[in-house]
């Protein structure tokens, strides 16, 4: 009888181990957060989060503590993010994460919650141009009170017409005019001047081909101004439209590592096909005006007048702007009046225009350093509502565009539902887009209802150019 009593104080003893051990397994029946994980600490409930690390197309971006393969976080852990750019680029914003106030390429994030973190990576000296979501128009007529002109016919009405509506895709846009140093440094890595062999690492993979090589600014007789380190910084000029198409390939190329983000990567050819090469001999005519771009690339370009005109013309995207300056549109927008000079504070026939462009009247006929306007006249560089130098003034700036005295001549071919959606000009024609003025050229010249044109082959004294890209 008494080994059989010993025997059940067994028997209930391990029965009351093994429960105490299954509640402790258990976890004292804890539960889990809604969209979240928990986990086992030294006994403490831990709640994981989801953290998604998106890489930008132009660097990318690493995490300290590195995340985990499945993207689990414990709750509470803080990730400082490093953004490493491609060259020539910089980081224009994060998401999901707290930028540093000492270095714009880290950021970081105390993990509460799902997040996903992205930094957007621009090329530097560029700026991020947001257009509106929708459609913009004006009610307001060329040539009225509210819209004035310096002669009422096609050459200085601009292109954003009453009733025509337009929409434009983001885009960056460059701070100033391509200096000449930028296109030297380019010219000679794309024709191998110095020195390399096509194929080889740091080389191009085939030479690039130039009608002409580009001079460090330009004087009244036409001559390159002398080699000076400031002079550099002047924009370059006689170089010709297809000059500048080539020259965009060969700069995305150069920073990029490869073609695979070039924008003029296709042409037409006699019979009207199409035919995919990255255009690089800008003395082939035959296949550069048949260009076709590819926007959805990352590559440089030139602007579309369209996207030049909305750049040198923004204000402000608020109701109550100061319309002593600018033109209402729909959505909100406001654009600077045709007769002014981008970033002017009144009509081109004043003062005003010499603080924001080198002109005729203050230029000493020769072109200037760039984002140097104003510097003139004892004050500081002036720039449009955007930031940008030059809009007006120093050299006249190629668009892609074919030109046309009707900037709708082509509407059809990027109309849906009434909304004109990223025009690229007209359909064909003998000659490019030029806008702005230049420091050879009259103040009315200034005014950015200011358009014209020349031939694509033409690489004059007074012809430079911007660039634009996606963002």
């Amino acid at each position: 009888m008494k080994q059989f009593k010993l025997t059940c104080n067994k028997i209930f003893l391990t029965f009351l181990l093994g429960f105490a051990m299954t509640l402790i397994a258990c976890g004292g029946g804890g539960g889990s957060g809604s969209g979240s994980e928990s986990g086992s600490d030294s006994g403490n409930s831990v709640t994981k989060y989801t953290v998604t690390l998106a890489q930008p197309a132009n660097g990318s971006i690493t995490a300290s503590p590195e995340i985990p393969a499945d993207g689990k976080v414990d709750g509470d852990t803080v990730i400082t993010f490093t953004a490493t750019p491609i060259t020539d680029y910089e980081v224009n914003s994060w998401s999901g994460a707290t930028v540093s106030e000492s270095d714009v390429k880290k950021a970081t994030v105390t993990v509460t919650a799902d997040v996903t973190v992205s930094a957007e990576i621009l090329p530097k000296n560029f700026v991020k141009v947001t257009t509106p979501s929708e459609a913009f128009t004006t009610d307001k007529e060329v040539n009225s009170t509210e819209n004035p002109v310096y002669i009422n016919s096609a050459g200085w009405k601009g292109v954003f017409y009453k009733g025509r509506k337009v929409k434009l895709s983001n885009f960056c846009i460059g701070k100033t005019e391509v200096t000449y140093k930028l296109w030297k440094e380019v010219y000679d890595w794309a024709t191998l001047a110095n020195g390399g062999t096509a194929g080889e690492t740091g080389q191009p993979a085939e030479k690039y081909t130039f009608a002409n090589a580009g001079q460090r600014g330009s004087n009244s007789s036409g001559d390159a101004l002398s080699d000076t380190a400031e002079n550099n910084l002047n924009p370059v000029t006689k170089v010709s439209w297809r000059d500048c198409i080539v020259w965009c390939n060969a700069y995305t190329e150069k920073i990029r590592g490869n073609t695979a983000e070039c924008v003029y990567n296709k042409y037409k050819d006699g019979s009207g096909n199409e035919v995919s090469k990255v255009l690089k001999d800008a003395t082939d005519a035959s296949k550069v005006d048949k260009v076709i771009p590819d926007m959805s690339k990352r590559g440089f370009r030139l602007p579309t007048e369209a996207e030049w005109e909305f750049a040198a013309r923004y204000e402000k995207g608020e109701e109550n702007n100061d319309d002593s300056t600018a033109v209402a549109y729909s959505n909100g927008l406001w654009l600077t009046k045709l007769s002014f000079a981008s970033g002017a504070t009144d009509k081109y026939n004043t003062s005003a225009t010499g603080d924001v462009a080198w002109y005729e009247g203050n230029s000493g006929s020769h072109t200037h350093k760039v984002g140097t306007t104003g510097i003139s006249g004892g004050g500081t560089a002036t720039t449009n509502k955007l930031g940008l130098s030059d809009m007006s003034g120093n050299v006249r700036e190629w668009c892609f565009d074919w030109y046309n005295d009707n900037a709708k001549s082509n509407d059809s071919a990027y109309t849906s539902d009434g909304v004109v959606l990223n025009p690229l000009g007209a359909a064909s024609g003998s000659y490019r887009v030029i806008r702005g003025g230049c420091w050879f050229l009259y103040a009315e010249h200034c005014s950015v209802g200011y358009r014209y044109y020349d031939s694509a082959g033409s690489a004059g004294k007074k012809l430079g150019f911007r660039l634009a890209c996606r963002p």
